[in-house]
Order: structure tokens, then C-alpha cells, then sequence
């Protein structure tokens, strides 16, 4: 099997190129690809990572406001039973 690359010629558009040299260009690019998409995939994970812990620390915050809000409550309640 002989691996055929396309490269830039100066003035006329595209030539072909073909032999050894041609199959490490594919494979290099090939390999440029896959990290790009490794690159990729690692970013949006990241991303995915920094929304979870936003969604965690206002659940957090959520929940202490409840914790007061009730907290509140009980005080107002007995607050009223005494007076």
C-alpha cells in the first residue's frame, strides 16, 4: 500500500507527493489530529469539572440558607411563645 499526501506547491496549487516521506507526513498529521481531539476532549472535561463544582458550592450555599432560614424560624417561634 502506498500512502499519497497532497502538499503545498508555490504557484500552482497542489502537488502530490508519494514514497516513505509521504506516509511519515500522514502519520504525523495523524497524530496531530488525535491529540487535537485528546486536547479537545480533555478541555471540555475540564469544563464539565469547573460546572459540577459551581452546581456543588451553590447547593452548599443553598443549604446553609436553609439551615438559617430555619434556624431563623425557630428563634421568631419561640420569640412568639414567650411574649
Amino acid at each position: 500500500m502506498r500512502l499519497i499526501t497532497l502538499k503545498p506547491k508555490r504557484r500552482s496549487g497542489w502537488e502530490m507527493e508519494s514514497g516513505p516521506s509521504a506516509g511519515l507526513e500522514t502519520d504525523q498529521n495523524e497524530a496531530l489530529a488525535w491529540r487535537r481531539d485528546q486536547d479537545q476532549a480533555l478541555a471540555w472535561r475540564r469544563d464539565q469539572d469547573q460546572a459540577l463544582a459551581w452546581r456543588r458550592d451553590q447547593d452548599q450555599t443553598l443549604a446553609r440558607r436553609r439551615d438559617q432560614d430555619q434556624t431563623l424560624a425557630r428563634r421568631r417561634d419561640q420569640d412568639e411563645a414567650l411574649a
